[in-house]
């Protein structure tokens, strides 16, 4: 099994307070939240994207800003914070939507394929809402937003 919050980096964003760890319980909320909310895609994505209002960006064109820039125009921008789940069953990373967006590319770099920030309104580090505002990496260049 990897072992995602291992990696130094990751280590260094939780020793610098721009992450905190959250619980394997919010991780399978999270996954129950997606699956009672949102279309599943049976190939490319997670979410199927073409049943939903959505906006897309080739995210490797892109600096930090212009991404940032982009989310905040999105339903997750409306979000004060961020959920990163690598899966269901494991411990998650929760931080402010900029510091995860821009971010985004150094917190998944060991987490390949398909990856979801989930946008959050906190009630503690272990009690989150869940919104609508979601943003998924296709895992090669490109970002999908909910737009609602």
């Amino acid at each position: 099994m990897i072992k995602y919050l291992e990696a130094e980096h990751i280590k260094k964003f939780i020793y610098e307070k721009k992450v905190v760890i959250c619980s394997s319980e919010i991780s399978k909320k999270s996954h129950a939240f997606l699956y009672e909310k949102f279309p599943i895609n049976k190939s490319s994505t997670i979410i199927d994207w073409e049943l939903l209002a959505y906006d897309k960006i080739n995210w490797m064109s892109l600096t930090d800003n212009e991404t940032l820039a982009w989310a905040k125009n999105t339903s997750i921008g409306n979000c004060s914070h961020c959920l990163l789940v690598y899966n269901a069953n494991e411990q998650c990373l929760l931080g402010q939507l900029d510091f995860m967006i821009c971010n985004f590319d150094e917190l998944i770099c060991n987490a390949a394929g398909c990856r979801l920030l989930y946008g959050v309104n906190l009630h503690g580090k272990d009690s989150v809402d869940f919104t609508k505002g979601i943003v998924e990496f296709d895992g090669k260049s490109t970002l999908f937003a909910t737009m609602e």
